[in-house]
């Protein structure tokens, strides 16, 4: 399904990913922000999703089919990032009782905030 160079904007539809027989997406040259929906790894017949020259942000899923597109699926979103694009190393992840959290370190290190190991779960405050 080509939805290219359309000016859509706001989050990519979750729904999408539910469409049956959906081998290709192509979302490219759009204005679309946000992360990519985790949903679409759930889809068995996604071969690619390009969602290049938007403004994606966030962490690339991490299911295989998202990393067998390759860069140029990804291109263009400078706010994107984990495989095949570069790592997201500016960020830490979090356990806690609600799950993996995912947070910048950036904005920790300003709020003051050091001590990883220092008896306070960031994830309760945060969330």
């Amino acid at each position: 399904m080509d939805l290219a160079f359309n000016k859509f904007t706001g989050h990519i539809p979750r729904n999408l990913a539910s469409l049956p027989c959906l081998s290709v997406l192509d979302l490219s040259h759009n204005n679309f922000s946000g992360p990519i929906p985790a949903k679409f790894g759930a889809s068995s017949s996604l071969v690619l999703l390009n969602v290049s020259f938007n403004d994606i942000s966030g962490s690339i899923p991490s299911k295989d089919v998202f990393r067998l597109m390759g860069n140029n699926a990804y291109e263009g979103n400078p706010k994107l990032c984990g495989a095949p694009l570069k790592p997201c190393s500016a960020s830490i992840v979090m356990f806690g009782g609600k799950g993996t959290r995912k947070i910048t370190l950036a904005p920790l290190l300003r709020a003051g905030v050091g001590c990883i190991d220092c008896g306070i779960n960031l994830g309760d405050i945060l969330y």
